[in-house]
């Protein structure tokens, strides 16, 4: 009994370690983000100057759209599980929150798959995992896609940055490649012989069992494309709340290329918000915008859609069992 209680104990001291590191994780990138990688009172006195009426009803549509942003992830997401374990929107959206905690701090946000585990029962592990990873091929489906649009939009603005070259040599065989992945991944998965891998660990159920249609597949991509308009569309509306002076469709195009730019860099959570910002800053000089205008466009949407939605997933962390949801612990 005295051993068994030890073992429990020194279980929860190692969740409340873990659960202490990610909170210290996300202290440290925020204080990174405010006071190293940027002059925070400057960007502050920006902010300030740009506080009109006329100009407040874009940051208030904005803050909307976060709520249809991670609305729509949790939907896409709560769609293909619910094709073998049914779940509630609230606790999709839990999920998926928690899975952003993870996922700012880590590489390309990997930490996203492991956060979602944390809402279903450990014998659906797999089923989680699955469904995450066709969601995030298919948004880099989308992104690639509509990157390449905007690129070929605006060639001759940014053939200096990106050559054409490089969009045929890479850009498109990359696409092409992930597009593969997403269609035959249970073809890849038997040729890889995936199962041997995946069925070592026995509590989180069978990775193959969960083969989602083909419908389920392209609403999706569908999802995946209305998430992604909305958060261009929100980049839109930065910048026209800081007046910068570029035609809208411009700023579309040239969003899109950033994103696109910004998905094949695989840097940390932290380092990716840096690069947006020096991507950002590149693809918009060609247009001679004020670099401080770009930085306080990047770092106003990284707030509103990464850190307080990732707060308020730090907050959810706390309250799950991650050893049971792992099916470490009973």
């Amino acid at each position: 009994m005295l051993k068994a209680n030890a073992i429990q104990r020194n279980k929860r001291n190692i969740v409340l370690v873990f659960k202490t590191i990610i909170t210290f994780a996300l202290i440290w990138l925020i204080y990174r983000r405010l006071f190293i990688d940027h002059q925070f009172s400057q960007l502050i006195s920006e902010f300030s100057l740009n506080l009109i009426p006329s100009s407040f009803f874009y940051i208030l549509l904005c803050l909307f759209l976060v709520l249809v942003n991670w609305g729509l992830e949790a939907l896409r997401w709560k769609m293909m599980v619910d094709e073998f374990h049914e779940i509630s929107f609230a606790k999709a959206l839990k999920g998926i929150l928690v899975g952003l905690t993870f996922g700012i701090v880590s590489p390309q946000r990997v930490g996203e798959f492991a956060g979602r585990l944390m809402v279903l029962p450990v014998e659906k592990n797999w089923l989680s995992i699955r469904a995450s990873l066709y969601g995030s091929i298919a948004m880099n489906i989308i992104v690639v896609t509509s990157g390449v649009i905007g690129y070929l939009f605006i060639q001759q603005d940014v053939v200096e940055i990106i050559p054409m070259r490089l969009l045929y040599l890479a850009v498109i065989p990359s696409l092409i490649f992930i597009v593969l992945i997403y269609l035959l991944f249970p073809k890849i998965e038997q040729i890889f012989s995936l199962s041997k891998l995946t069925s070592r660990i026995e509590t989180w159920g069978n990775f193959e069992d969960y083969q989602f249609t083909k419908r389920t597949l392209f609403k999706v991509l569908v999802i995946s494309f209305l998430r992604y308009s909305v958060f261009v569309f929100q980049y839109l509306l930065v910048i026209k709340f800081i007046g910068i002076d570029v035609g809208s469709l411009k700023v579309l195009c040239l969003v899109s290329i950033i994103y696109l730019i910004q998905a094949v860099i695989p840097l940390p959570g932290i380092l990716n918000l840096v690069a947006r910002g020096e991507i950002a800053m590149a693809i918009f000089s060609l247009y001679s915008v004020n670099e401080i205008s770009i930085l306080m466009a990047t770092f106003t949407l990284w707030i509103i859609n990464l850190l307080v939605p990732s707060l308020i997933g730090l907050g959810l962390l706390w309250r799950i069992p991650i050893l049971k949801s792992l099916g470490i612990d009973k």
